[in-house]
């Protein structure tokens, strides 16, 4: 019953956010084979996922409080969080229990903006790299799915903080 919630959480949230960042998702029912269940590597792939968005997280919100910076921050902060909601779902889906992550509360602490914003394109750079080398090491198909969506988030995100990059320098 909670792998079949578990699906139906990820289908509403790509309704809400698939539109956003053009989303496509191919998750299919997680069965009890050997393919659908997840191996230690995959836990550690994980674990390590949540580390880097919670990460990414604190950092696009601490731009759009610094900075006061709103679009389209805002919206990839939101989109980073459903990836974290998304893994913890992966934990907990799968009876695994949800890991407390040492570093999640770390945040880029430098002041200037433009470093922020340098560190952020960087961020979603090295998350693209990430979820492209671990999709091919992953056997668990809808984590290979989940590793999909979020690669194409991270080139969403990196294009539109590219666009504002380009609007910001125009002015």
């Amino acid at each position: 019953m909670v792998r079949f919630i578990f699906v139906g959480l990820v289908l509403i949230a790509n309704s809400i956010y698939g539109e956003y960042f053009n989303i496509s998702t191919n998750f299919q029912a997680i069965s009890n084979d050997s393919i659908n269940r997840l191996t230690e590597k995959e836990l550690e792939i994980l674990k390590e996922a949540l580390s880097n968005e919670a990460y990414s997280y604190n950092n696009y919100s601490h731009l759009t409080n610094a900075f006061m910076k709103s679009e389209p921050f805002s919206a990839i902060a939101d989109s980073k969080k459903y990836h974290i909601d998304l893994i913890k779902n992966f934990f907990t889906s799968y009876g695994h229990p949800f890991p407390f992550i040492n570093d999640a509360h770390k945040t880029y602490t430098n002041e200037s903006e433009k470093e922020l914003f340098i560190a952020i394109i960087k961020d979603e750079l090295n998350s693209k790299y990430f979820y492209e080398k671990y999709s091919y090491k992953i056997k668990n198909r809808n984590l290979k799915s989940a590793f999909s969506m979020m690669i194409k988030n991270s080139e969403n995100s990196f294009k539109n903080i590219q666009i504002y990059g380009s609007i910001k320098q125009k002015k």
